[in-house]
């Protein structure tokens, strides 16, 4: 998968394990504290998952705001703290993880502006707690060999970093868990998963600071409390072209706050869940260790042979361009730049199939329309990330209970969305080029 590349360290476990830094009672009293700014919903304990949740406590309707949480209990990465003058020259992804590890195993103070960061797992789940044998499981499904982005580098990063806190007086001998990679890992995954985008004039907004022209154009990172507990679906199909209200998290200025919207409806006593991120079962089981059933933000990049440049919205892959082809969403750029590839190059976009063909009137025109129906199914069949497991083998293990581990099950559920993905691209160009087929036999 050409698209991606970092480098990784594995843990030598199937998992790391860091001191827990709050009692039992200690988190309870912050999820009541914090409940006071929740509107319709209420912080559940779901046993058998072992985890906090939101439930409602009436009905909710997409666009509701379900909580209104101070920016005074975030964390962002434009607070002055004292490793922030350390670690401002590596940049915000790398102030933000200082910030977590500072506050829960150095600050003395526990307050309501950092006390919220204790609750947090001390195990974190993504590729980063990985053992070596299931990342080589994960490389090798692939047809190409596979290698992963995130904002920062992560072994680079963990370099960098102990690099500047040797440089703190004494923090050796204070904090020894400072230097852990344990410790990197933990902080590293939430800021991963975790981390949001404000602006440094919203920031100044919630310290009371006078801003100045440009502020809104800086960018920095922010973490908020709650938003971690809200379980992370799918947003269902009836809601993703719906147009106007809010949805999700979004940001006011006075009072200075993070408001959580609900992006769906959600019926009484039933949980809150939403989309926090448009991700596809890659994204979702690399970076937070989920893997969703016919999760429809999935998709598989599409190649197509490359005439002269890729269009916009696509990219290009040395001969090749790759179309970003979303399950069950017949991709309409794929499609018009299919008609330059065989040399019918449309004269205006093709938005709609059933326009277009209704409005073809000879039999040249047609057979072009099939012959495009037919290249942009073999680009699809010809994805930059084809998983070489089959799709009945892999129904197997997954029926048979066949994996040595869940991260193994897990994987697997990933390619079989990838296989899914590309059927759904078949059936709709199958259905599409039998409109085509049966016009031939009328004549």
């Amino acid at each position: 998968m050409r698209a991606f590349a970092v480098s990784l360290f594995f843990l030598s476990a199937s998992s790391y394990f860091i001191p827990e830094t709050i009692t039992e009672e200690e988190k309870t009293e912050v999820y009541n504290q914090l409940s006071q700014n929740l509107i319709g919903v209420k912080i559940h304990y779901f046993p058998e998952e072992k985890r906090y949740g939101m439930v409602a406590t009436k009905d909710i309707k997409r666009s509701d705001a379900i909580a209104g949480i101070p920016l005074d209990f975030s964390l962002t990465s434009f607070d002055q703290y004292p490793w922030s003058s350390y670690l401002s020259s590596l940049g915000d992804p790398t102030v933000l993880i200082g910030r977590l590890i500072y506050e829960k195993f150095v600050n003395p103070t526990k307050s309501w502006s950092n006390i919220y960061y204790h609750t947090y797992p001390s195990e974190v789940e993504n590729i980063y707690n990985w053992t070596t044998s299931e990342y080589d499981y994960f490389i090798n499904i692939f047809k190409e060999k596979t290698l992963i982005e995130f904002p920062l580098n992560f072994e680079k990063g963990y370099q960098n970093f102990i690099a500047v806190l040797e440089k703190i007086r004494s923090l050796k001998e204070d904090c020894k868990d400072c230097f852990k990679r344990e410790v990197w890992t933990w902080a590293y995954s939430i800021m991963i998963s975790q981390s949001l985008e404000i602006t440094k004039k919203l920031w100044k907004d919630t310290k009371g600071y006078p801003y100045k022209s440009g502020d809104e154009n800086i960018k920095g990172l922010c973490i908020l409390p709650l938003a971690d507990i809200v379980k992370h679906e799918p947003l269902p199909n009836k809601y993703k072209n719906q147009i106007g209200g809010q949805a999700g998290i979004g940001f006011q200025s006075n009072p200075p706050a993070g408001i959580l919207f609900a992006d769906r409806d959600i019926k009484y006593k039933t949980e809150v869940t939403w989309n926090r991120a448009p991700k596809r079962n890659f994204e979702m089981l690399l970076g937070h260790g989920i893997v969703h059933d016919r999760n429809n933000n999935d998709f598989v990049v599409a190649q197509i042979a490359r005439i002269n440049e890729c269009p916009p919205r696509s990219q290009g892959y040395g001969t090749t361009c790759g179309f970003r082809a979303i399950i069950n969403q017949f991709n309409y750029d794929l499609f018009n730049y299919a008609f330059t590839v065989i040399g019918e190059a449309p004269s205006q976009f093709i938005s709609s199939i059933d326009e277009y063909f209704n409005g073809l009137e000879n039999k040249r025109d047609k057979k072009a329309f099939y012959a495009a129906l037919m290249k942009y199914r073999d680009s699809v069949a010809r994805t930059i990330d084809e998983c070489v497991i089959s799709y009945r083998t892999i129904k197997r293990k997954l029926e048979k209970k066949e994996h040595e581990n869940e991260r193994y099950k897990k994987i697997d559920k990933m390619c079989l969305g990838h296989h899914e993905t590309i059927f759904s691209h078949k059936k709709l160009t199958e259905k599409a080029a039998l409109k085509s087929l049966l016009f031939e036999l009328s004549l």
